[in-house]
């Protein structure tokens, strides 16, 4: 799927509006087709390693590359600086999601207790 237009508003996450940018960021991707897809590519790569050197792992490998880099791309434009401070050193829309999740809804957690 080749995105080509990106005409989006979302909130800026700070420390204090996860559950909603959340929300705002999941509708983006299922709207993008970004989420699914993402999720069936890497599942085959994971399936067919050992098959990763035919034509057609390599073209799966390389669209989840395109596809993870949109994402990321998406996620790290909405965010205010201080939250992308956090997450720089990562390339993968995966990863920063699931940073971005594990510092704000660990810091719920702790709230709570």
């Amino acid at each position: 799927m080749e995105v080509t237009s990106m005409a989006f508003s979302t909130i800026k996450l700070n420390n204090n509006n996860y559950q909603l940018w959340k929300h705002q960021l999941k509708l983006l991707k299922s709207k993008e087709g970004l989420e699914a897809e993402e999720g069936r590519i890497k599942d085959e790569i994971e399936e067919n390693t050992q098959e990763a050197e035919e034509g057609r792992i390599k073209d799966e490998i390389e669209k989840y590359g395109e596809k993870s880099a949109v994402a990321a791309s998406i996620i790290l434009s909405t965010l205010e600086s201080s939250q992308a401070q956090q997450v720089i050193n990562l390339d993968e829309a995966k990863d920063i999601w699931f940073k971005l999740k594990e510092i704000h809804e660990g810091r719920v957690s702790s709230r709570r207790i």
